[in-house]
């Protein structure tokens, strides 16, 4: 059988073939929220060298289309990594919706509303 995986803020998320992916109850973040979405669950600092993270609005949630999970889509204004702040930025990113179960046996909870 194939795994198809999907690297996303170093989660894994992984949809084997024939998969029924359960999605979370949303308690999180909704549209039109101002959010942060950390690039690492163990890693939640604002500064100093440690501090990875990515600021923006949710506009909209949407479910991968190649994995079933849901994300939220966020259009990005903000980045900062390694506790500077960065001029290039993706637009858009895609992390898990808060609630999505890893590989790990982790719950995914990287976006916060700020």
């Amino acid at each position: 059988m194939q795994d198809a995986a999907l690297i996303v803020y170093n989660v894994y998320v992984v949809k084997e073939e024939n998969m029924t992916i359960e999605n979370p109850v949303l308690t999180g973040p909704v549209v039109g929220d101002r959010v942060r979405s950390f690039d690492f669950h163990y890693m939640r600092d604002l500064d100093g060298p440690r501090s990875c993270y990515m600021e923006g609005e949710v506009t909209a949630i949407v479910e991968h289309p190649h994995f079933g999970y849901n994300c939220y889509e966020i259009q990005v204004d903000r980045v900062v990594t390694a506790g500077k702040e960065r001029d290039e930025m993706p637009t858009t990113i895609y992390p898990p919706v808060n609630g999505t179960p890893t590989t790990m046996g982790r719950i995914t909870d990287g976006v916060e509303v700020i």
